[in-house]
């Protein structure tokens, strides 16, 4: 729990106190034009003394969780990052960073496992709409403040976020802000084969903003590291590489189970784990992603050129980006299938709920933008901050997002805008193609990319139909390899796991670890291990 008079318990946090409030954080936190930390908090605190809450925490960015603790009134605030990145877990009056504590404290009892939040778990990889395994608990929105005043009963009020107009955001007086953020850090900054990291890279050398080291997470025969090796080196920055190691996963369960939190499966975040230690071995300070590019170019409606008019339809994206490929339910109780399935009913309504006024455009980029991210990468980001590591991903600004979602089409149709900007930032690495087939080069120069863009469309088209006929793979992007998790000590918890799920009618009795395909066999994993490790000691 986040406790303001006993600094010790919040293990991992910064703390500022003021003459009027106390304040605590953790992560990435930043107000434009100061330096991440303490300087930005002490902004913010002068904002939320003139201004009151909602307009306070709007002017804060990054990734983090924090709170601050009024000492004339004893009201408390609460708040994280706008995409909710970094997760604070709320049960009425009580707020923390650790979920499974939290439900230690509150008393596991199966009556009170949250299905459909575990339902979409299981099917999705991911809980969504704000759920955890526990129905009494939820995760607090970006979009959201906990006010608790003294003496509790805390109530959830909304943050004062601008609508940001389309001509009103200036990229180079952000990244400007941004260098200024970073000031101080050891910057190792991601970087893949795609265009989104490469423009960081190529825009963070332009502004002078410094990068100790450029990492790059996969197998040494993929193409993207040998493409972010040739961009490292053409930018003349440092390049890291790292390749996932199984052995002894068993030994790392309770660890990985501490900073994801069981949000996301143990096994498909262990590469990650030991990526972001290798970073801490070598004294990096901060991580930088490119995550959320994506909202910046064409890729979350491209399946739907060249009709890109009229209103979205919710069941094509869902098929063609959320789920690709019949999702297994091999092992599910009866009793849990019907939660299994309304998982997608649950998240096409929010779908159409949230962004069913917007343009198709629009509303494709809403719900990647702020359906997805915070349940997809939140959990990812939240587990390099509790690792150590804070992650920070610049193209998740949301005066950014807002201004990019509308822009016009043609200025992100084919990475338009992300190339463009590469060339200007660092022309020296223009003629470096990108994993889609496409260099930074216009003009004439740029009809050369043709066939290898059109190779990559064709091979991710063959892929989307591969997923639909239940076939396998045509192209194989994984960082780590499924089978060298299935060993008999690996298999031993999962035993274990899906013993305490058939408690809870969640898995069928009788059901072996061998006989689960590897996402299922992850996420039951990860479930089971969640309930045990929130159980009493002497229970557990």
């Amino acid at each position: 729990m986040i406790d303001f008079e006993s600094p010790g318990l919040n293990d991992g946090y910064e703390r500022l106190e003021t003459e009027r409030f106390i304040a605590v954080w953790r992560g990435f936190l930043f107000v434009r034009g100061c330096v991440a930390g303490a300087d930005s908090v002490a902004r913010l605190l002068d904002a939320l003394e003139s201004q009151g809450p909602a307009q306070a925490f709007a002017l804060a960015k990054g990734a983090f969780a924090s709170g601050v603790l009024d000492k004339r009134s004893g009201a408390a605030f609460f708040a994280v990052d706008p995409f909710g990145l970094m997760r604070l877990f709320v049960a009425g009056d009580l707020v923390s960073d650790d979920l499974v504590g939290l439900i230690r404290r509150l008393g596991y009892a199966d009556d009170e496992l949250d299905r459909a939040g575990l339902a979409s778990f299981v099917r999705f990889g991911f809980y969504n709409l704000g759920r955890t395994i526990d129905r009494r608990i939820r995760a607090l929105a970006g979009d959201e403040i906990v006010h608790r005043p003294r003496g509790g009963n805390g109530q959830r009020i909304a943050k004062a976020f601008p609508a940001a107009a389309a001509a009103a955001f200036d990229f180079d007086a952000y990244l400007s802000d941004v260098r200024t953020a970073v000031e101080g850090q050891r910057v190792s900054l991601d970087l893949t084969g795609g265009h989104d990291s490469r423009l960081l890279a190529a825009c963070f050398k332009q502004v002078g903003a410094g990068i100790a080291e450029c990492a790059t997470m996969g197998r040494p025969a993929q193409q993207d590291l040998t493409i972010a090796r040739n961009v490292a080196q053409g930018l003349k920055l440092p390049h890291a590489s790292a390749t996932h190691d199984a052995a002894g996963f068993e030994g790392r369960v309770l660890a990985l189970l501490r900073v994801t939190n069981g949000q996301l499966g143990l096994a498909t975040y262990d590469h990650a784990y030991q990526f972001g230690n290798s970073r801490l071995e070598r004294g990096m300070t901060l991580a930088i992603s490119g995550v959320g590019g994506e909202v910046w170019k064409d890729f979350w409606w491209l399946q739907d050129y060249p009709f890109l008019g009229g209103r979205p339809n919710f069941d094509w994206l869902y098929a063609t980006r959320i789920e690709a490929r019949k999702p297994a339910t091999t092992g599910l109780s009866p009793s849990f299938e019907p939660a299994f399935d309304a998982a997608k009913v649950d998240y096409l309504a929010a779908m159409r709920e949230r962004f069913g006024g917007l343009g198709r455009t629009q509303a494709y980029d809403s719900v990647y933008a702020f359906l997805r991210i915070p349940s997809v990468g939140g959990p990812w980001v939240t587990a390099s901050i509790l690792s150590g590591l804070p992650t920070f991903c610049p193209l998740l600004d949301l005066d950014g997002v807002i201004a990019s979602i509308g822009k016009p089409k043609s200025e992100r149709m084919f990475a338009a805008w992300h190339r463009k900007t590469i060339s200007r930032a660092a022309p020296e690495i223009a003629a470096l193609k990108a994993t889609d087939g496409l260099s930074a080069r216009a003009g004439v120069a740029a009809l050369s990319d043709l066939p290898s863009y059109l190779h990559n469309k064709a091979a991710r088209f063959a892929q989307k139909v591969a997923q639909r006929l239940g076939l396998p793979d045509v192209v194989d992007n994984a960082l780590f390899e499924p089978g060298d998790f299935r060993t008999a000590k690996t298999d031993a918890l999962a035993a274990e796991s899906l013993e305490r799920l058939a408690g809870a009618n969640v898995v069928a009795r009788g059901v072996e670890p061998g006989d689960l395909p590897f996402a299922l066999f992850d996420r039951l994993l990860t479930a089971g291990l969640t309930i045990s490790q929130a159980l009493p000691r002497e229970t557990a």
